[in-house]
């Protein structure tokens, strides 16, 4: 899924070196190519990018040095922009857009993989420095979700039907109730979450009716998927468990704080907004249970980052195969488009970058993009939230924060 222009095929066919790539190649390229926004004055740093191919396909950039100094530009639409604007090297400058620039992404590792594979056919290619065993790891996850045959993990059947029933205006308390009391771990979770400190009463609920009444009917489905995560990631390859839950721990917290901004902003739901952080980069799971599962001898460092290429596209495939709406789906697809515009209100996709940003600028000395020095962050700014001192804004919300942590 492309995500926010229209890409011209005429466009991607022109690029090098995909345009020596056969059609099926070609095609499969396509469906995992992701375009992204840089405001005039931004900087796009080449040691972040050493995985793609990045090419300009609208606006003006400027070549810079590190020292600052420009020393050439890329023009879209000119010979130049045909060529990635990186060359993977190690002396590469960085990019500064002029303008308004439109630039498209594309897996390195994919398209050296799909080239190797050509070699022996009739198209004429040159030989690319590849490591074999990353490119052997790429292959085995990337060839299985290109065939559909990655094992999504299925919907636990009581949320499938709390999804049904939450889409019937004729379903109330009673009817989800008995629904979800089919599943003890679910009615308990929801008990509990109605007695957490985000909801907490005057009274302390014992009975499911009551604490859907207390969490609200539309806010069921958003908490329930927390259940649903973690029993999907106690069922994979043993070999995985304990990667992917590293990987459920920084999700989650990246959930919480997505709550906490929400009730701050007031502009998305809550749960939802939980719901949105907690499954953005939900593809982890299948993609390292395959990877664990097909080859002989994985590598767990090298499988993780073979499947941080390809989570976003996953997110949205199985996310779209469990029916979930395209706004979800979309944001999978946008999660890493750091300098989107943001003319509008703030809504989730913004709410879930946000998260990332302030997630990593708290836990890394040199985060690699600064949330302030985006057009999000200045929105979140413009609403009066103090996301300029990301240290101070934690300490802000340490409360707040804890409280949003018992819901995951």
């Amino acid at each position: 899924m492309l995500q926010d222009v229209f890409i011209d095929d005429s466009i991607l066919r022109r690029l090098a070196p995909v345009n020596l790539l056969e059609e099926d190649s070609y095609r499969q390229v396509v469906s995992t190519t992701r375009s992204y926004s840089l405001p005039p004055g931004a900087l796009l740093e080449s040691k972040l990018q050493q995985g793609w191919y990045v090419y300009v396909v609208s606006g003006t950039a400027f070549h810079v040095n590190n020292k600052g100094e420009r020393y050439g530009s890329v023009q879209a639409k000119t010979p130049t922009a045909e060529h990635p604007v990186f060359t993977g090297g190690q002396n590469d400058g960085n990019i500064e857009a002029k303008t308004h620039v439109e630039f498209l992404r594309i897996d390195r590792m994919l398209v050296d993989v799909l080239m190797h594979r050509q070699v022996n056919t009739a198209t004429e290619v040159q030989e690319f420095d590849f490591d074999e065993d990353d490119a052997t790891i790429f292959s085995c996850i990337y060839d299985a979700f290109s065939a559909k045959s990655l094992k999504v993990p299925s919907l636990p059947e009581v949320m499938i039907e709390v999804n049904k029933a939450l889409d019937d205006p004729d379903m109330g308390f009673a009817e989800i109730a008995n629904i979800v009391k089919q599943d003890p771990p679910y009615t308990a979770r929801l008990i509990q979450l109605s007695n957490s400190a985000a909801y907490k009463g005057s009274s302390t609920i014992d009975t499911l009716s009551l604490a859907i009444s207390r969490i609200g009917v539309k806010s069921v489905r958003s908490l329930l998927m927390g259940v649903a995560v973690e029993e999907m990631i106690g069922n994979v390859h043993p070999m995985a468990v304990d990667l992917l839950r590293i990987y459920y721990k920084e999700a989650a917290e990246i959930a919480a704080l997505c709550f906490v901004l929400a009730r701050r902003l007031d502009t998305v739901a809550e749960e939802r907004a939980l719901m949105a952080g907690l499954l953005h980069q939900l593809g982890s799971v299948p993609l390292i249970s395959h990877a664990f599962e097909a080859l002989d001898s994985p590598d767990r460092s090298r499988i993780e980052g073979a499947a941080k290429r390809l989570v976003e596209p996953v997110t949205s495939w199985m996310l779209g195969e469990w029916q979930l709406d395209d706004e979800l789906c979309n944001i999978a697809d946008s999660v890493s488009d750091w300098y989107r515009p943001c003319d509008g209100d703030i809504g989730l996709l913004e709410t879930v970058i946000a998260a990332r940003l302030l997630l990593e600028a708290r836990d890394s000395e040199s985060p690699s993009v600064v949330l302030a020095s985006t057009p999000i962050g200045q929105k979140f700014i413009e609403k009066g939230l103090n996301i300029q001192d990301p240290a101070a804004f934690f300490v802000e919300i340490a409360e707040d924060l804890e409280v949003a942590r018992e819901l995951v």
